[in-house]
């Protein structure tokens, strides 16, 4: 499998100038010397802030000057295809052992959180259901912000390093404690509901 690391960081501020991230690019000891084609990672942070007006500015500029190297937009599709077509696969080193060598205790699989997770919507959306019918009935209110707050945690720790099993273990025991009210929550609403209507059962 082709793969690529990421030189610096996959990010950049906001008010960071797109020039010097591809200078900072051209001069790392990690890059190789000589025509090759290389990959710069830009926009603002880690959370889905994307490229900036500035940024696409700014590689316009560079592309439009002379004096640096032949600058495009691309797909990482696109980059691998252009590094194949460099005939790269002699000098590419082949790695078979941990890419994840930095984080001890980050780990890209973590099945608990994503079986609570899942566990957790489905304790909310039969709650909603039953909620939804014992209000519709007049029996009870529905528990609106009760339900609201528990989706709410349910969604914050669905966070790309949360759900995705790559956070670290002191993550994990917040995320389960939220996970584990948000599904409280939902079990006392259905329960409520559930007594609401057992209680006018004619036995």
């Amino acid at each position: 499998m082709l793969a690529a690391r990421i030189e610096g960081s996959y990010g950049s501020a906001s008010n960071d100038r797109i020039h010097e991230k591809l200078d900072r690019l051209l001069q790392s000891p990690q890059v190789a010397p000589g025509p090759r084609a290389l990959m710069l990672f830009y926009g603002v942070g880690d959370h889905g802030g994307g490229p900036t007006k500035t940024n696409i500015r700014g590689l316009r500029e560079m592309m439009a000057g002379a004096d640096r190297p032949e600058i495009r937009f691309a797909t990482l599709a696109e980059y691998c295809a252009a590094v194949e077509a460099e005939g790269a696969d002699d000098r590419l080193p082949r790695v078979d052992e941990e890419l994840q060598p930095h984080a001890p205790g980050c780990y890209s699989v973590y099945s608990p959180i994503k079986q609570l997770n899942r566990q957790t919507e489905h304790a909310l959306m039969a709650a909603e259901r039953m909620a939804v019918a014992v209000a519709r009935a007049g029996l009870l209110p529905y528990p609106a912000a009760d339900l609201e707050r528990a989706w709410l945690m349910l969604l914050y720790n669905q966070f790309h390093d949360i759900l995705a099993g790559s956070s670290i273990e002191p993550a994990y025991e917040d995320a389960r404690d939220q996970l584990g009210e948000s599904k409280s929550i939902a079990q006392r609403a259905l329960n409520h509901a559930a007594q609401a209507i057992a209680a006018r059962i004619d036995t």
